[in-house]
């Protein structure tokens, strides 16, 4: 069925175009000057005149916990289509759920949900997954629980490459130890590789870049700041290196809560819109008023 959608504000190229006729099957067929489509006996009509409504591409977010009373840890058919639905209902087409550090065993029954509902999801598409830790800092791990917190070996290296047809994005803190290693080994396997929760300094990071790090993960919450290790000398941390590199591409919940809005438009001025990724991070409490906050398994 074909769907017309009159009089719509939409966004094209970058720019917000006024007053749009949309006609939509498998694909957008047409876009004309609002009033100009006329529709068939078969095609379904949607008239926005004298609304707010914009009409742009899906979301897509590579930075979320759950949603809708559901947390991605649940590792359930009924937890994914929960937080598949509501984000597809707020406008995220695509998105990549995101663990919490956690065991691997808990870990591991994500990963293997996902790769089963994903290829029969209904609602807004599971890109793959993303790993949030377990390879963090103790002193930047905020809400990550420090008693899964490990250090790469070969075991859990292996754990992650064998998982790589999911797990598509990690986040590690670029100061612990045989990080470099992990790095070069998860991105040779096609795993992107961020930057965060950490207590890092910039020639730490630098390594990691070299190796193939490339983002930041939530920038400016739980990413280190310059300080000093030993003696004078200050160090930029991981806030400041994200902001002076254009090799890294920033991670920022853009609330004006986690981040305040000045410091967004700092970030903007520094990177421009090719060096910000806007992320939900939202949690399982996300879309509904009446519900312990909890994130991971209650």
């Amino acid at each position: 069925m074909k769907i017309l959608i009159k009089h719509i504000d939409t966004i094209i190229g970058g720019m917000l175009i006024k007053d749009r006729d949309v006609l939509v099957s498998q694909t957008i067929e047409r876009v004309e000057r609002g009033g100009s489509i006329i529709a068939d006996a078969d095609t379904k009509v949607i008239n926005c005149e004298n609304s707010s409504y914009i009409l742009a591409s899906g979301y897509i977010d590579i930075h979320t916990h759950g949603g809708k009373g559901h947390d991605c840890m649940e590792a359930t058919e009924e937890s994914l289509e929960a937080i598949s639905r509501f984000h597809l209902l707020n406008g995220t087409t695509t998105y990549l759920p995101t663990t919490l550090t956690a065991s691997l065993d808990a870990i591991q029954k994500v990963i293997d949900r996902v790769r089963v509902y994903r290829e029969d999801n209904l609602y807004a598409r599971i890109y793959g997954i993303h790993l949030e830790g377990p390879f963090l800092n103790p002193v930047g791990a905020g809400a990550q629980p420090i008693a899964y917190l490990v250090k790469p070996d070969a075991y859990n290296t292996s754990f992650i490459i064998n998982a790589a047809d999911v797990v598509k994005r990690i986040t590690v803190a670029p100061d612990i130890d045989g990080i470099i290693e992990l790095v070069k080994d998860l991105t040779a396997h096609g795993i992107q590789v961020s930057a965060g929760h950490d207590n890092s300094i910039h020639t730490e990071i630098e390594g990691c870049i070299a190796a193939g790090l490339n983002s930041v993960t939530h920038l400016f919450n739980c990413t280190s700041r310059a300080a000093r290790r030993e003696g004078i000398e200050k160090y930029l941390g991981l806030t400041e290196t994200a902001l002076v590199r254009d090799d890294l591409v920033a991670e920022i919940i853009a609330d004006g809560i986690h981040v305040p809005y000045g410091l967004i438009a700092l970030t903007y001025k520094n990177k421009g819109a090719a060096g910000i990724c806007i992320v939900s991070d939202s949690l399982s409490v996300s879309g509904i008023n009446t519900s312990p906050l909890y994130l991971g398994i209650e």
